[in-house]
């Protein structure tokens, strides 16, 4: 599915998006930055106008790349997005029908439009200087207090790769792969320890080889953070 810039989606009388420059592509999505359209009433009128530009809401719209391809879409919606108190999830707003999907498909997967944090993708390492190392240390050890709340809720969070984290420029993280949440088991929550310690060395060292990092630069710190949350002592540091 192509979506160009200037294109409008509409849903119900009222409910509008239009497709503005910048956006990115993942292996499962595209994310394209949108604007949500507003109208006003303007006395005397007695009908809505269609507010000004300038008054329109930043939005991404989330377009699958494969369409329906290994993803619960019902699942994501009613088990991930609808809970409350996940602040590292983005906002979602509003669901969309794809306006040129096959209407021969046998799985159709709504667009997702959801809330635009301006914020930019995580890059693997390593960092350029000790402070933007600190900084990626703190997102970094933050993110298993979103995996043990997957866990204590039955959930699993699965692979954790780079593009699926944006970081704002306060420092404030969110975490785009709520497509891969899953129903949790112990092993399920073992395997989410893994993908997080393979992130933090990806992070940190530029490598994913957690037991290989060596004296590559911020090894230690990345040793450091997988030790806190392991509970082990970090080796090699």
């Amino acid at each position: 599915m192509t979506l160009t810039t200037r294109t409008r989606l509409t849903r119900e009388d009222r409910t509008a998006f239009v497709i503005v420059e910048g956006g990115w592509t993942t292996a499962r999505h595209i994310y394209h930055r949108a604007r949500k359209v507003f109208w006003n009433f303007r006395y005397p009128s007695e009908a809505l106008d269609e507010a000004g530009a300038d008054e329109w809401l930043d939005v991404l719209i989330r377009v699958p790349v494969a369409e329906g391809a290994g993803h619960d879409f019902a699942f994501e919606w009613d088990a991930v997005l609808a809970r409350q108190g996940t602040p590292w999830f983005l906002e979602p707003l509003d669901l969309l029908d794809a306006p040129d999907a096959d209407s021969g498909a046998t799985v159709r997967v709504p667009l997702l439009v959801l809330a635009d944090p301006h914020a930019t993708q995580l890059q693997p390492g390593p960092p350029a200087d000790g402070e933007s190392a600190r900084k990626l240390a703190r997102i970094l050890s933050e993110i298993p207090a979103m995996l043990d709340r997957l866990h204590h809720e039955g959930l699993a969070a699965g692979a954790l790769d780079l593009d699926d984290f944006l970081v704002d420029p306060t420092g404030r993280w969110f975490y785009l792969g709520t497509d891969r949440i899953t129903a949790g088991s112990d092993t399920a929550a073992r395997a989410d320890r893994d993908h997080w310690s393979r992130l933090v060395a990806r992070v940190l060292t530029g490598s994913d080889d957690v037991n290989g990092l060596g004296d590559r630069p911020w090894a230690p710190v990345a040793r450091h953070i997988i030790a806190e949350w392991s509970g082990t002592s970090p080796s090699g540091s």
